[in-house]
């Protein structure tokens, strides 16, 4: 029985959609009778599902670039050492995101692999994306002073540099790794400049149904938004989309974040029926997913490639996304998978057409479910990267 080690900076139960796949991965390779040790970034040992989660935690900080000091010159170097000893056990070794992945190169494995699934190699905010908006596809730490607000824009020219010089040092580690996985095209896209085409795969999340110990509370027919309540993920763009869609079904949005108020005002002063449910955890979210008509999916800023849009293929939901790049193309192909729209205009008419039209919403969402199966399930992406585990 061959023994993995997996390094990451989240895991369940409280954790975002990289946590969440990561669980999906070890937990398909441990039916195929592989010998699965987690070891996360996140907090206190648990238990989760079997998994004995052991837990070396990074150091938070509410002043700013402190945490990021205190982690790069303390945590890393400490968390290296604990691998050290960890990995003399395992097998195979796989880092799931940043820092797991810079501790684990720290230790200096002589095999190990890295997967990717935001924009960290290439972006110190892992975003590519201005706190104005304004979408990044240079990289150049310069720009962020020129498009930040003024306070920030000053500090930005003093701390910029060493967050370019960071960068560098951690690329140069994730080059000993023996494979950096991407999680979609774009992504792979975006790191070639940086790692050489040779050195990157496209190897997917994929999603699975867990049952939801309790099944949340919801109107009979919703139309769903789920994610943070943030400007990337287009979250305040929803009250002009139902506005302007004439939809008479709620809106039913599942998530937090810092615009929850002002969306409650605005929905409320335009007379939208929007629902709150506020943070769900993975099954429950899942179990809303599954009784929606259909998803909303505006990110505004290019998604490495978003685990609601193969949630949605996997229960045969469509969904409507904006036709800018990123790693949602992967997945949704306009008047196929689902519908792109290129303004707010075009995106409430689509949200209304699929409103209005069972029939396309069930052909696209039939379309949505073959690809699923051609690329996003764990029969399709478990053999790929076991190919890549016996070499």
């Amino acid at each position: 029985m061959k023994k993995i080690l997996y390094v990451t900076d989240v895991f369940p139960p409280h954790c975002g959609g990289s946590g969440w796949s990561v669980y999906f991965f070890a937990r398909a390779l441990r039916q195929k009778g592989y010998e699965v040790q987690i070891i996360s970034l996140d907090g206190g040992p648990r238990i989760y599902d079997g998994f004995e989660v052991q837990s070396i935690p990074l150091s938070r900080s509410h002043l700013p670039f402190v945490s990021n000091w205190l982690r790069e010159n303390r945590d890393l170097p400490k968390i290296a050492k604990s691998l050290e000893q960890f990995s003399t056990n395992a097998d195979i070794l796989h880092a799931q995101h940043r820092f797991s992945a810079v501790a684990l190169a720290q230790a200096e494995p002589s095999r190990f692999f890295v997967t990717v699934r935001d924009y960290w190699p290439v972006c110190f905010c892992s975003r590519s994306l201005y706190r104005t908006g304004v979408t990044c596809n240079l990289h150049d730490f310069s720009r962020c002073s020129r498009e930040d607000s003024v306070l920030k824009g000053m500090a930005a020219s003093l701390v910029y540099p060493w967050f370019d010089a960071r960068l560098s040092r951690w690329n140069a580690l994730m080059k000993k790794a023996e494979r950096i996985f991407c999680i979609s095209n774009y992504l792979k896209s975006q790191f070639e400049p940086v790692f050489g085409e040779s050195k990157l795969s496209v190897l997917p999340n994929f999603a699975e149904e867990i049952q939801a110990a309790r099944e949340p509370k919801v109107p009979e027919h919703f139309v769903l938004f789920t994610g943070r309540l943030e400007r990337n993920k287009g979250a305040h763009l929803l009250p002009e989309i139902m506005e302007k869609s004439h939809i008479k079904l709620p809106l039913v949005i599942v998530g937090e974040g810092g615009l929850r108020h002002q969306l409650e005002q605005e929905f409320g002063s335009r007379s939208i029926d929007a629902r709150f449910m506020g943070y769900l955890e993975y099954p429950e979210m899942l179990s809303v997913l599954r009784l929606s008509e259909f998803i909303l999916f505006p990110s505004v800023w290019p998604e490495p490639l978003g685990r609601v849009l193969i949630e949605a293929a996997m229960l045969r939901k469509s969904c409507i996304t904006f036709d800018h790049p990123g790693g949602h193309h992967d997945i949704v192909e306009h008047e196929r998978s689902g519908l792109m729209a290129k303004t707010i205009e075009d995106y409430a008419a689509s949200a209304s057409r699929l409103a209005n039209d069972s029939s396309l919403r069930i052909a696209l969402g039939n379309n949505a479910r073959a690809i699923y199966e051609s690329r996003f399930s764990p029969e399709i992406v478990i053999p790929q990267l076991l190919k890549f585990y016996s070499k």
